[in-house]
């Protein structure tokens, strides 16, 4: 028995048992005590429930610290989410970028963050930001494409890993953007060719004071950010071409093509609020209609390139006339032209509709076909609508088209001012 029970306790552990601890205490052979074998199975069951509870405690760690990791894991995904999910909504790139160096040192280092954009086979950069406080590497540096160490990146894709600037400036020592990373105290660099419309477009670059900071799972979620960037860059790009469609549009909404001058649309609503300010402020407004005389006569004989032309010319000058404030000239329609003068009486009106003729003269611009000179001339009707009292826009009108009527009818190349607008004048 006592034999049986050391080999046990070695077993477990217990290497140096105390003599006769268990012996019999009779010493005969075989004699065990009952308390020796008590002793023996508490000791076998301390040191089981020692094992085990050692056992329990190191699986309660390891389960703890497996639990913090994947808590880590969980928030570093939510954070990567919010950050994909926040420039996918972005509005520009630039808001996206400011936004992303903010933002992106919860997810990786990134002590600097720039934008290079590709034009015409030039790259040029146009945005970054940095946590040094001796920043080199700035806006407007440029350089060809064909000439630069992205030119591979840009045709092939892919994300650039240098994980040492330092080693990489002694490599290649002509490099001015690594020279000027490194004296900015950049240690490491990654960077991410953009794409949109099919063709590269641009560089984003994260660098760090840290060498080496930077990981194959940093360039798998930077792959991530930069097609997002590329969206973004291909939305923006969108934008701005329905911006200036837009604005063409609305130009050509309101605009002649041919002179650039208003169009009657615009006219007719420009002149309607001058209208009702005179109205407001007791100053009148003076509306000058302008006809060029036979200009049916002159496309024919000189052809509509020709009329183009001239047309174009009057329309300068009448451009020019309405050059205070207010003022402005519209193309009626065909060969007809307005000019209106904010706060003028009618006598300024007169004067300004006889430089205005006086002008079309001096451009002499040869018409074989009138009956009235050997060049372009033109009749001018103006009405005047007196301040503070309401007039109407078609009532003025009518008032100036009937006088330019009389204008053409006592021989043209004159003036004509409405009756009720005080008398008329003829030239």
């Amino acid at each position: 028995m006592a034999d049986g029970a050391r080999l046990t306790l070695r077993a477990a552990g217990l290497w140096a048992v105390p003599p006769g601890w268990l012996d019999g205490a009779g010493g005969g052979a075989g004699g065990g005590s009952p308390w020796a074998v008590v002793v023996l199975g508490l000791l076998i069951a301390g040191i089981a429930g020692s094992i085990v509870l050692s056992r329990l405690r190191r699986a309660a760690v390891i389960r703890a610290q497996m639990e913090a990791a994947l808590e880590r894991d969980r928030e570093e995904r939510d954070r990567i989410a919010a950050l994909l999910t926040h420039i996918n909504e972005g509005r520009s790139l630039e808001d996206v970028l400011e936004y992303l160096f903010e933002a992106i040192q919860d997810v990786f280092p990134a002590d600097r963050v720039a934008y290079a954009a590709i034009e015409d086979d030039i790259v040029r950069s146009v945005w970054a930001r940095s946590r040094s406080d001796r920043m080199r590497l700035g806006i407007g540096m440029e350089a060809p494409l064909a000439d630069h160490s992205l030119e591979k990146l840009a045709r092939e894709g892919g994300i650039r890993i240098i994980a040492d600037l330092e080693a990489h400036l002694v490599e290649m020592p002509d490099s001015a953007p690594t020279r000027l990373l490194v004296e900015e105290g950049m240690r490491s660099s990654l960077s991410v060719p953009l794409r949109a419309f099919g063709k590269p477009v641009g560089f984003l670059f994260l660098d760090s004071f840290e060498k080496g900071a930077y990981t194959a799972d940093h360039a798998r979620l930077m792959e991530l950010i930069g097609g997002q960037l590329s969206l973004i860059l291909e939305k923006s790009r969108l934008m701005m071409e329905l911006e200036q469609a837009n604005r063409i549009l609305a130009r050509e909404a309101v605009t002649d093509p041919l002179t650039g001058l208003a169009n009657r649309r615009a006219f007719q609503r420009l002149l309607d609020v001058e209208l009702r300010r005179s109205q407001r402020s007791g100053e009148p407004v003076a509306l000058l209609l302008l006809d060029v005389d036979h200009f049916k006569a002159f496309n024919d004989r000189h052809g509509h390139v020709e009329g183009d032309a001239c047309l174009v010319r009057i329309a300068r000058i009448l451009h020019e006339a309405a050059g205070r404030a207010g003022d402005f000239a519209a193309r009626w329609g065909g060969e007809e032209f307005v000019v209106v003068l904010v706060g003028t009486p009618a006598g300024e009106a007169v004067e300004m509709a006889q430089r205005i003729l006086t002008r079309i003269e001096s451009e002499a611009i040869p018409h074989g076909a009138s009956p009235v000179a050997p060049h372009v001339t033109a009749s001018i009707g103006v009405a005047v609508a007196e301040g503070g009292v309401a007039t109407e826009l078609a009532v003025l009108l009518r008032a100036a088209d009937e006088a330019v009527y009389r204008a053409k009818r006592g021989g043209r190349n004159r003036i004509e001012l409405a009756r009720g607008a005080g008398g008329s004048s003829g030239r």
